[in-house]
């Protein structure tokens, strides 16, 4: 008996060390325990061993107490069902299969239905609220002005590429002047103003797109 009593003490002090390092704290098995009685009823109630394994924990812990300072090493105090519970413990947190880990991922698992639940709900008043024929409409508004707005862009570059090549291979001369003969629009300017569309055309474009972007990721 004198070895399940050393043993015992072996596997719980591995245990212990495990939940100091998990929260930082001298307490070890205290620690977890604390953080059980902390845990509110909804996230406990659906973890179906909770219970015997809170109850089984604050046991093992106070047979440890006793084997420091009030039973002796050579009694016969541990029982191999007792050492068996520590090491199975101790094997569910390093698999992240210990009731406080799995009431976490229950958690997290109600919060991502509830929040999916939600923009559900959210989506389905705001049909209900808009008329079938307004949908549509507002539908239908939206992919035309998307269609003008990638017409614009591309006809920009295109037509921008075309009149740059053309007064390329134009004289250096080349220049728009008035009725007077005062020159209004030189080949340099004319350049100049063709680069400036192109640019707007594109940067048209692409805040175009990342604002779609933006709200696509908010929603």
């Amino acid at each position: 008996m004198q070895e399940k009593n050393i043993e015992f003490q072996e596997q719980y002090k591995k245990l212990d060390k495990l939940c100091r390092e998990i929260y930082s704290s001298n307490e070890g098995v205290s620690s977890y325990i604390k953080d059980m009685e902390n845990t509110p009823y909804v996230e406990r109630s659906v973890i179906n061993d909770w219970d015997i394994v809170y109850k089984e924990l604050k046991h093992v812990r106070w047979m440890r107490n006793q084997l420091a300072h009030d039973v002796s090493i050579e009694s016969e105090f541990c029982k191999q069902s007792d050492i068996d519970f520590v090491e199975s413990f101790y094997a569910s947190i390093m698999e992240g299969k210990d009731p406080l880990a799995c009431a976490y991922k229950s958690k997290q698992v109600a919060l991502q239905k509830q929040k999916l639940g939600h923009k559900l709900l959210t989506e389905n008043k705001m049909k209900k609220s808009m008329p079938e024929n307004v949908h549509y409409k507002l539908l239908w508004n939206r992919n035309v002005l998307k269609i003008f707005k990638w017409i614009f862009g591309v006809c920009s570059a295109v037509l921008s590429v075309l009149l740059i090549t053309y007064l390329g291979i134009k004289q250096n001369d080349w220049s728009i002047i008035d009725s007077e003969g005062r020159v209004i629009i030189n080949k340099t300017a004319g350049v100049c103003i063709i680069v400036v569309w192109a640019i707007i055309g594109a940067l048209f474009l692409l805040f175009d797109y990342l604002y779609r972007r933006s709200l696509k990721n908010k929603s």
